[in-house]
């Protein structure tokens, strides 16, 4: 089913407007869904469903800065009825781990509905705040485990692994799922070259008979690596 977004005005809209033209918007997907659905398609119509219902909850996570935008209105604050609207979304279930838009909806939902930590600063701090908050709000390991992988995998895959020793304490903790481990250590590795014993990635040089080598062409040898640069006086020398 295509999904078919509220166009921005609609976030001028007071929040109680908004969200009936967004159950609008998800009612019609519902039953444009339901008048195309293949029976025996096992549980294709569920997850379709599920994939509807939070791709129109999103819209709901970008309610305050869109209607402060729209609605000129820059000291806007949602009320309870913003929260209650999210909480009725931030569900725990196993079926919808798999889903791109339940994922995304419920690890940005988590900082949202996290009182305490909900304007504390930097990327990392917010990772590690979102990653404790999803472990306290639901009771099923496979659900904790597969958002905490999301989450940290994502953060390492994009800024590596600088000071991420609490994250990598709590990700240790609740995630067993060998799969996932072996993700995450795919991801991490790629940021951890310069860790001892790890095979160093090729490269071209000449040498001092103008003759051209890669590394690789010395595998099984010692090698001794010189490093030095034009604008180093010593170094000058040396060459």
């Amino acid at each position: 089913v295509t999904l078919t977004p509220l166009p921005d005005e609609a976030y001028a809209l007071p929040f109680g407007d908004f969200l009936k033209k967004l159950d609008g918007r998800k009612e019609d997907a519902l039953k444009l869904l339901a008048a195309n659905a293949v029976k025996g398609a096992g549980d294709f119509v569920e997850m379709e469903k599920a994939r509807i219902a939070y791709s129109y909850a999103t819209p709901i996570l970008m309610y305050p800065v869109g209607h402060a935008l729209m609605a000129q209105d820059p000291g806007y604050v949602p009320d309870e009825g913003y929260y209650e609207a999210l909480r009725g979304y931030f569900v725990c279930d196993e079926r919808y781990v798999s889903l791109d838009e339940y994922r995304n909806f419920i690890i940005e939902a988590a900082h949202v509905l996290d009182e305490q930590n909900r304007d504390v600063k930097g990327l990392s701090a917010k990772t590690v705040a979102q990653m404790r908050f999803l472990a306290d709000s639901f009771d099923s390991p496979q659900v904790v485990a597969a958002l905490l992988h999301y989450l940290t995998a994502s953060y390492v895959d994009t800024f590596g692994i600088d000071n991420i020793d609490e994250m990598l304490s709590i990700y240790r903790t609740y995630v067993k799922d060998p799969d996932l481990l072996e993700d995450f250590a795919v991801k991490y590795d790629k940021w951890d070259r310069s860790k001892p014993g790890k095979p160093s990635p090729d490269f071209n040089a000449v040498d001092i008979d103008g003759r051209q080598w890669n590394l690789s062409d010395l595998k099984g040898k010692y090698v001794y690596i010189d490093m030095w640069a034009t604008w180093c006086n010593p170094c000058r020398r040396e060459l």
